[in-house]
């Protein structure tokens, strides 16, 4: 079957011998980070290629190999942007204003739920995490960002323990939203996206005290 193709826009007349403009790469890095998320999500990373990239995306290997300068890098650039999306999207939109553990996972949530090629694109890269440097680098940047918020929405939903105990909290709460959304990739058992954050939500007021979310939004 024939694979799309992602059209390049040309913003603007370029005149010779003048450097393109940064949004001009800006621009060609988004389009190409797209096109290796929607590989990654239909062919799983070991189909991943430099090749297969610039053919989806309608450029040369050597535009591909010019940007990201290998698989590995590649792949390590794509793990950084599909997280830095699910945290912009979901945990630093809903916590701009404050973080009470209702928003935090409510955030989280939402930024695992806003894109289903995102989520498809992360279970296949956490999968191969062990054997790839470049997407534990990416995974314990998105953890050093978003641990330290759900840390201090569990103290400010009254959640008081030393802090080798709070860091087992974070790993568990960060493991239940995030390995609830991944089961739905596998098996979706007929649910929808929203359908598994409105589980996730119900998982953990249970698992926090019946109602500790519902207390902490209140609060």
């Amino acid at each position: 079957m024939k694979q799309p193709t992602i059209a390049f826009e040309q913003t603007e007349e370029r005149v010779p011998g003048r450097p393109r403009p940064i949004a001009y790469w800006d621009e060609r890095r988004t389009n190409l980070l797209r096109a290796a998320r929607e590989e990654v999500a239909e062919s799983g990373v070991e189909g991943l290629t430099l090749e297969r990239v610039a053919r989806r995306a309608g450029v040369s290997k050597g535009s591909v190999q010019y940007a990201f300068g290998s698989k590995e890098q590649l792949l390590g650039e794509l793990a950084r942007d599909t997280l830095f999306g699910i945290f912009s999207d979901g945990v630093a939109a809903r916590t701009a204003a404050g973080s009470d553990l209702a928003g935090v996972v409510d955030g989280l949530s939402e930024g695992l739920a806003a894109d289903e090629g995102r989520l498809i694109a992360l279970l296949s890269m956490m999968a191969t995490a062990r054997r790839s440097e470049s997407t534990r680098a990416a995974l314990a940047g998105f953890y050093a960002e978003a641990d330290p918020i759900i840390a201090a929405a569990l103290r400010d939903g009254g959640v008081d323990v030393a802090e080798e105990a709070m860091e087992v909290l974070v790993r568990g709460l960060r493991g239940v939203v995030i390995g609830m959304f991944i089961h739905w990739v596998v098996h979706p058992q007929g649910r929808e996206l929203p359908d598994v954050a409105a589980e996730v939500r119900f998982v953990l007021e249970r698992l926090m005290g019946h109602g500790a979310l519902e207390a902490a939004e209140a609060g």
